[in-house]
C-alpha cells in the first residue's frame, strides 16, 4: 500500500472510531478491502528433500518453481535438505553423514543448509534452492553460479559447507526431519499448513498451484483465477 493510501486509511479509521455510527460502515467497506492483503495467512509449504533425488528434482522443476513464480505472494516455503540421510556423531565433535545418493548429495544438502543460514531473506533462499536443484549433481559449482545470479555472497556458504559449522547446521535439519509426525517414508515429503496426508502429498505432486489456490483463504490472486 502506498504512503498516501495508508495515511487516508488511518484518518478514516480515527474518524470512524470517534463516530460510532460510522464504525460498522467503515469496517464493512474500505478496511475490509485491505483485509486479504494485511491479515490473510499465507499457505505454508514445507518440503523435506534431498538434493540429488530424481523425484525431488522433478518436483522442484515441474511444480515448485512455476507455482512459486506465480504465487509467492501467498506462500511461505520452508526447505529441509536431508531426507533419508543418516548421521553419526563423531567423538571429536561434528557428524558423519551418509546420504541415499552418495557423498555429493551430502555436500549438496549441507550447502543448502548453510545457504539457509546465510541467506537471511527466505524468498531469496527459496529462489536459490530452486536454482540449485536445476543442476544439483555438481553442488559447489551450481551453488556458486546460483549465488552470482541472485547477488548472494557465496563465500560464507562455501566456508560453512566445508567445515564443522556445516555439520552443525545440517544436524539441525536432520533433527527437524526426524521429528516429523507422521514420520517421513519417502522424499520429497510435503507438509502443508502443518499437515501431511497422502491426499495432500498426491495433490502437491500432481498440481501444486491448484492445491495452493484451493487452500488459500484470502481473495485469490489473478494466477488462481
Amino acid at each position: 500500500m502506498g504512503a498516501n493510501k495508508f495515511v487516508v486509511l488511518m484518518l478514516l479509521l480515527l474518524s470512524a472510531t470517534a463516530n460510532a455510527s460510522l464504525f460498522p460502515m467503515f469496517f464493512g467497506g474500505l478496511l475490509m478491502d485491505y483485509y486479504p492483503i494485511w491479515m490473510t495467512p499465507r499457505v505454508k509449504l514445507e518440503v523435506y528433500m534431498e538434493t540429488m533425488c530424481p523425484d525431488c528434482r522433478g518436483f522442484f522443476h515441474e511444480q515448485l518453481a512455476p507455482t512459486w513464480k506465480q504465487l509467492r505472494s501467498i506462500m511461505d516455503v520452508e526447505i529441509y535438505p536431508y531426507g533419508n540421510a543418516k548421521e553419526t556423531p563423531l567423538s571429536g565433535g561434528g557428524y558423519n553423514f551418509t546420504c541415499q545418493n552418495g557423498p555429493l548429495e551430502c555436500q549438496g544438502n549441507m550447502m543448502l543448509a548453510c545457504a539457509q543460514k546465510y541467506i537471511h531473506n527466505n524468498p531469496t533462499f527459496v529462489d536459490y534452492s530452486i536454482c540449485v536443484m536445476e543442476d544439483s549433481k555438481t553442488p559447489i559449482r551450481t551453488g556458486k553460479k546460483c549465488a552470482e545470479q541472485l547477488n548472494v555472497d557465496f563465500d560464507p556458504i562455501l566456508m560453512c559447507s566445508l567445515s564443522r559449522e556445516g555439520d552443525e547446521v545440517l544436524h539441525e535439519v536432520a533433527v527437524a526431519t526426524d521429528n516429523l509426525q507422521p514420520k517421513h517414508t519417502y522424499v520429497p515429503w510435503m507438509v502443508i499448513n502443518n499437515i501431511h496426508t497422502e491426499e495432500i502429498q498426491s495433490a502437491a505432486l500432481s498440481d501444486l498451484k491448484k492445491y495452493i489456490c484451493g487452500v488459500y483463504t484470502g481473495a485469490p490472486p489473478s494466477a488462481c483465477l
